[in-house]
């Protein structure tokens, strides 16, 4: 039944928004985010209703529909801006990193660094925390990680000093970007428990059975 849902939601269907092309529609649309992306902060939830979005921002009901057909979709626009800054980090990493020390420090250091990044931007922790209820939220999510978990996997097959099976690595960077901010949400509500703790172990879990594949 687990599995089941699993292909479910690798097959659902993202709302699609509409990308605006003139400069006032632009600045109705920045808006609109900036509009939602309160809300969530305010609500602590990524559930939003398009009036309060519209009313928030200034602009008429039907002028949000024209850009964003549905909510999902623009939860989903708003999840890709805020993961933005985090997936430049990410390719950058991967850019500069020339031999596979190099990769894993720079894993570890980024994995401090998306923490920060997270710490600053409670939108993002808010959509990240959603994406396990709403399932197009989980569905961009998903589709992200896997984007994230392929260039790593070329990066491993690259760098290594032995040769590494490519199941072995595909397998490794799903559960390395899939984790990651399962992680980073975990190290910042849980108060019982110091964030640097649950950064330390997993940065272990990684280098530890990264050096023996």
């Amino acid at each position: 039944m687990f599995f089941a849902y699993v292909k479910r939601m690798s097959h659902v269907e993202s709302n699609h928004w509409v990308e605006p092309a003139q400069k006032r529609s632009k600045d109705k649309v920045a808006r609109i985010l900036d509009a939602a992306r309160a809300l969530i902060v305010e609500t602590g939830s990524a559930n939003l209703k398009m009036t309060e979005v519209a009313k928030r921002a200034g602009v008429a009901v039907g002028t949000l529909y024209q850009f964003f057909p549905a909510s999902s979709g623009l939860v989903e626009k708003l999840f890709a801006i805020e993961m933005q800054r985090v997936d430049d980090e990410f390719e950058a990493m991967l850019h500069h990193s020339q031999s596979w020390s190099d990769l894993l420090n720079g894993i570890e250091g980024l994995l401090l660094q998306q923490f920060e990044i997270v710490k600053t931007e409670p939108a993002l922790l808010i959509l990240l925390g959603a994406s396990g209820l709403n399932a197009d939220l989980q569905s961009a999510d998903f589709e992200n990680t896997k984007k994230n978990a392929a260039a790593l996997t070329r990066k491993m097959m690259q760098l290594s000093d032995t040769p590494i099976d490519q199941n072995t690595a595909e397998a490794l960077s799903m559960l390395i970007c899939h984790l990651w901010s399962s992680v980073v949400r975990l190290s910042l509500l849980d108060q019982d428990h110091e964030p640097e703790v649950y950064l330390a172990h997993f940065k272990g879990m990684i280098k530890s059975y990264a050096n023996q594949v």
